[in-house]
């Protein structure tokens, strides 16, 4: 569990985001107390940024065939769903498919993942455009 400090601080989304995603992280350079805080706080503001941003989650059915027989579980889910996450014009950010059996916390795990990974594309889509420009207005002044 969190510092009692460090999770007081945190907001109900991020403390929610502590309990219920998952993370990964390297020992090298952080501790995995870190790393689980850090991860909480950034599918909140991720979580955030969507809802700020208009973006809109659409969870529809995904069943292509049989997952007993081509996973190899011991049971058929019950339920198995593509999530996609749209931005305020309709168009596809991201999407994620074979979710099987999500719950209401699960699947709010999923949009913060999704509308993290959709801002990490745009920031760095933002970074490239940016050197590109300076790129182009270097070659411009010589």
């Amino acid at each position: 569990m969190a510092h009692a400090n460090q999770f007081t601080k945190l907001t109900d989304a991020e403390r929610f985001f502590y309990y219920h995603a998952g993370f990964s992280y390297d020992p090298k350079i952080e501790t995995r107390q870190q790393r689980k805080l850090r991860c909480a706080r950034e599918m909140a503001d991720a979580e955030a940024y969507a809802r700020r941003a208009g973006w809109t989650f659409s969870w529809f059915d995904d069943w292509q065939f049989n997952h007993t027989k081509e996973y190899g579980r011991e049971y058929e889910p019950q339920t198995c769903e593509c999530c996609q996450l749209q931005d305020a014009d309709g168009e596809v950010l991201e999407s994620l498919c074979c979710i099987d059996d999500a719950d209401a916390n699960y699947r709010r795990v999923i949009e913060a993942e999704l509308a993290d990974q959709a801002l990490y594309s745009i920031r760095k889509a933002e970074a490239r455009d940016a050197q590109l420009k300076q790129f182009v207005n270097v070659s411009y002044a010589l």
